[in-house]
């Protein structure tokens, strides 16, 4: 047998759920409630610090989302999914636990505009926030000062709405003239019959000319107008022209040819119902006809046509019973007009579609129709007349230029200029009441509710700038990377254009733009429905239920240069949105019962991505599944929160630290608390907790830095105590459970049995804490005033409202609210001399008044459990264990502790405890009225079978302990000697 010993250089490893014999040393069986830090080593956790009771009605479940403005300003905004109002499905609240005002406006309205409490646009804001699950149902983005908030049952859709649609229209362009020349325009019903002459001119010959003057009669906007209007004595014409104002809005039809629109002039009316029998009416469904009639009740007007059979149809109003119109006549109500060389035509209010064709003599070189669509933008004519602004035609791509078709829309007739437009009678919008809304950061504090002001198709059709792909589909994410907006749906990554958030759609379909909206689908082998994206490194991860996939572009994002290739494939349990820190993605793993979580990470020397499993030292920590996880880059930590009923009041929490490419720290552990944790957050090194005791929800604060206390207590400390208040007045200490924690109910410490104040000087004062003095009164016979020289009253008001009994004569009263002097105070009582006194101080109220505060709050333990202690060989610390290891003792070495216990439980015996409380006889420097604190070692038995010892350091007081290392000391018996 032979004495043997060996250090545990650090205790900041975290947890491990391996054999001893294959653990690391510096890891524990159990760590609660304490932070391995790298610089410091293990220490208890700060305490919360209670900031606001924020709700009277559990938020269990609600969706919540952490509104960083910047350093000093920052919003937590829930989503609770049901109630009456809007203001029931949003709550937003400040840092201070403050409620913001929530108003629903129309997306053009400003703060000085009134909100809307009801109508069409409120509703349909209300019902965008309802969601049965609203934890998984929304996600959100926060932009500057513009939050999008998303609801992921909600399926897209287009708006209802369509682009305008013109009558049907055509312009005729003369573009030379020329001696007797035949010019023509003929016309038809769309798509049906053979085209009949509407109008129609032949030019003088040069002979006749003569006399008519040469320029008139090649005068082109003069071989316009007389084909748009019988002028009567024609300048150009050598015969009596055929013109449209005598063909086209005639009610009879004189042109050439039958009439190309209607076969009869007979319409009877044969019941109330409004059908109409017509032989061979040659209408359809949907066409407009104007009726002109003489007799009773004629029905004179525009009707719409049903078609019923070959010669009987109705028309929208009913007629009037057997009544019978002779001269009713489906008339014409096409408008021309004309503007230099080029004539309007467009059919009126019957909407009347038609073919349209004009040819000459000369090969048809010298005029040009356009109607609906033509192939060269360069030959629309550069002018027009007024009526023609807004008309809209289709440019027939050059497929030698690779040019898309698309469509211009006059806009200026003078100076001819058509700009490219969407094409007509389109859905060109998308529905706002099923996307994304906005949540807007006003000037004033406030924050609006709008309906996101999306754009519309500007251009081109469904063919050419078709709806993006989530039109159908619901949107699983919403995010923001390199200016643009995207989102995820199905397995497509939509983004909008660049710098334009609102805009889905291509701004034009002449060219390709780098900046145009990007629509790019997964390639992969599984199907791959996209859940969650997390901008990363330059590069976005995004991921599915099997697959994670990385976007990547070359100097910056556009559709000619993104590429969306796998990296990884790893089951993820999405449930919980993946979190970014720096250059890592931690993202959780179903494990059954319990859940892992991956860290992805790009290895930069070889150029690969990899992502692996922190928690595969730990397969059984974190029970059921993550329902919440944040991340901080500035510290380091990741926190984890647990779906599972047995979790609820347990945060876990991950520590890591890398110094280049090597790893340092892998440290698991977890805080748990009084009350169910709904959700974490980081703001810069504090941690924001939404918690829940009963039907109550508070907001706290946990800060990972220097505790706020250290600055103003006497010892410099931190007072380590959950939802600690600092009380600065006797008023609120009075009230003190209605003052903060509120509730009515006992869970929730209204009784203040469990809560304890801490003076300045670390003195912990209980929540009933008193100070009984016995004195005698020196004074007078019957005064009101107590003199006792032997007494010493501070004139500084700690007395003031003191209870004090008179103990001869068993009154009670108080001291007055002034002290006279050190050795006189003015009270309620008369007093003889030689009577004596009891003085009750409250300790609390007495360090509020003489101190200007007291801590409060509820005590937690702090719990670390270390590993069995093993006998370790060679520089990879082999386990030896062909032999007994008895322990003798072992020594901690800690910093700037005030309190630990060190709980030795060995089997078949009562478990032992030793207690440091800081204090060391020989230090001249631990006063009564300080808190000490100690840095230096402590030695403790433990005269245990290694194998058969479960030692603990505990800490269930508000002093902070801080751990760097820990020694052994056992005997060793080596049953026989190992062999190389």
């Amino acid at each position: 047998m032979s004495l043997v010993s060996s250090t545990i250089p650090n205790l900041i490893g975290g947890i491990s759920q391996q054999p001893a014999s294959i653990r690391l040393k510096t890891q524990g069986s159990a760590q609660i409630n304490g932070i391995s830090d790298v610089v410091d080593g293990l220490q208890k956790r700060p305490g919360t610090e209670h900031i606001a009771k924020i709700s009277t009605s559990s938020l269990s479940g609600a969706f919540i989302h952490a509104l960083k403005r910047d350093e000093d300003e920052a919003y937590i905004v829930l989503l609770t999914g049901t109630g009456t109002n809007v203001s029931d499905r949003i709550k937003i609240f400040d840092k201070s636990g403050v409620a913001k005002t929530v108003n629903v406006r129309a997306a053009g309205d400003t703060i000085s505009d009134a909100a809307l409490t009801s109508g069409t646009l409120y509703d349909a804001v209300k019902a965008y926030l309802a969601a049965g699950t609203p934890q998984t149902a929304f996600a959100a983005t926060t932009i500057a000062d513009y939050t999008f908030v998303l609801n992921n049952t909600i399926t897209v859709a287009k708006s209802s709405t369509v682009s305008s649609k013109r009558n049907p229209e055509a312009l005729v362009y003369i573009a030379t003239g020329d001696y007797a020349t035949d010019y023509k325009i003929e016309v038809r019903k769309a798509g049906t019959g053979s085209y009949v002459t509407a109008a129609e001119l032949t030019t003088y010959d040069t002979n006749a000319a003569a006399s008519k003057g040469y320029e008139k009669v090649i005068a082109t906007n003069t071989i316009a107008s007389e084909l748009a209007s019988d002028p009567g004595t024609e300048e150009t014409a050598s015969s009596d022209v055929t013109a449209l104002d005598e063909t086209l809005t005639s009610t009879t039809w004189i042109g050439g040819g039958s009439d190309p629109f209607r076969s009869s002039t007979s319409i009877v009316v044969v019941s109330n119902t409004g059908t109409v029998t017509q032989s061979s009416h040659g209408l359809t469904t949907g066409e407009k006809i104007e009726l002109r009639g003489s007799g009773t009740g004629a029905l004179n007007g525009n009707y719409t046509v049903t078609k019923t059979g070959d010669s009987t149809y109705t028309i929208t109003t009913a007629g009037v019973a057997n009544a019978t119109y002779t001269d009713a006549y489906a008339s014409y109500d096409f408008t021309i007009t004309t503007q230099g060389s080029v004539i309007h035509i467009q059919s009126g209010g019957l909407n009347q579609d038609f073919d349209i064709q004009v040819t000459d003599s000369r090969g048809n070189v010298y005029t040009r129709v356009f109607k609906d669509q033509y192939p060269s933008f360069t030959r629309l004519p550069g002018h027009g007349p007024t009526e023609a602004v807004g008309m809209t035609v289709k440019i027939t791509g050059d497929s030698a230029k690779y040019q898309d078709d698309f469509y211009v829309k006059l806009n200026d007739n003078k100076n001819g200029v058509w700009e490219e437009t969407v094409g007509p009678g389109l859905q060109d919008a998308l529905d706002a009441d099923t996307l994304p809304i906005q949540l807007i950061k006003e000037s004033d504090g406030s924050f609006s509710l709008k309906q996101t002001p999306w754009g519309s198709r500007v251009a081109g059709d469904d063919q050419t700038n078709d709806f993006p792909s989530f039109v159908g589909k619901e949107i699983n994410d919403i995010f923001f990377h390199q200016n643009r907006l995207g989102v995820l749906a199905d397995e497509n990554v939509i983004f909008t254009e660049s710098g334009e958030f609102y805009n889905w759609f291509r701004p034009t379909v002449l060219t390709s733009l780098e900046t145009n909206p990007i629509d790019v689908a997964v390639s992969n082998n599984k199907v791959s429905i996209l859940k969650h994206a997390v901008p990363f490194s330059e590069s976005i991860l995004i991921f599915s239920d099997l697959t994670q996939f990385i976007m990547k572009s070359s100097e910056y994002l556009s559709p000619s240069n993104v590429s969306l290739n796998v990296t990884t494939e790893f089951e993820a349990d999405l449930t919980a949105k993946p979190v970014g820190a720096g250059r890592f993605v931690f993202f959780a793993t179903d494990n059954g019962a319990h859940t892992g979580i991956r860290e992805y990470f790009v290895e930069v020397d070889s150029e690969t991505n990899d992502a692996v499993e922190i928690t595969s030292h730990i397969p059984q920590y974190i029970k059921g599944g993550v329902k919440h996880m944040a991340a901080s880059s500035n510290n380091d930590t990741l926190l984890v929160l647990s779906d599972s009923s047995d979790a609820t009041k347990t945060m876990y929490v991950y520590r890591y630290f890398w110094q280049g490419t090597n790893k340092l720290q892998s440290a698991w552990s977890k805080f748990t608390f009084d009350s169910t944790v709904i959700t974490a957050e980081f703001l810069q090194d504090e941690i924001y907790l939404v918690v829940q005791r009963g039907s109550n929800v508070y907001l706290e604060k946990l800060k990972l830095s220097q505790d706020d206390s250290v600055a103003i207590m006497s010892a410099e400390h931190p007072v380590h105590l959950d939802r600690r208040v600092k009380v600065t007045t006797t008023a609120t200490f009075d009230s003190f459970t209605s003052t903060y924690y509120a509730d009515g109910n006992s869970t929730d410490y209204s009784d203040n049995t469990s809560v304890v104040y801490v003076s300045k000087y670390g003195e912990l004062l209980g929540s009933t804490t008193t100070n009984i003095l016995q004195g005698s009164h020196t004074g007078g016979n019957s005064v009101t005033t107590l003199v006792d020289s032997s007494a010493t009253f501070e004139t500084n008001g700690v007395y003031n409202g003191a209870s004090i009994t008179n103990n001869n004569e068993g009154a009670t009263g108080t001291i007055n609210a002034t002290v006279s002097s050190e050795t006189a105070a003015s009270t309620t009582l008369t007093w003889d001399a030689t009577e004596t006194y009891s003085l009750t101080l409250n300790k609390v109220k007495q360090a509020i008044t003489k101190d200007g505060f007291v801590y409060a709050g509820i005590n937690y333990e702090f719990e670390y459990e270390f590993s069995e202690i093993m006998v370790t060989q060679g520089e990879n610390d082999t386990p030896l264990t062909n032999g007994r290891l008895q322990v003798r003792n072992m020594t901690v070495l800690y910093s700037n502790t005030g309190y630990f216990t060190m709980e030795i439980n060995a089997s078949q015996r009562d478990a032992d405890t030793y207690v440091f409380n800081g204090r060391i006889t020989s230090d001249s420097g631990h006063t009564l009225n300080n808190t000490p604190l100690d840095t230096g070692s402590y030695k403790f038995p433990v005269l245990s079978k290694s194998s058969e010892v479960v030692v603990k350091l505990k800490n269930d007081t508000f002093l902070p302990c801080i751990f760097q290392s820990a020694e052994w000391e056992g005997l060793w018996n080596l049953r026989s000697q190992y062999m190389r």
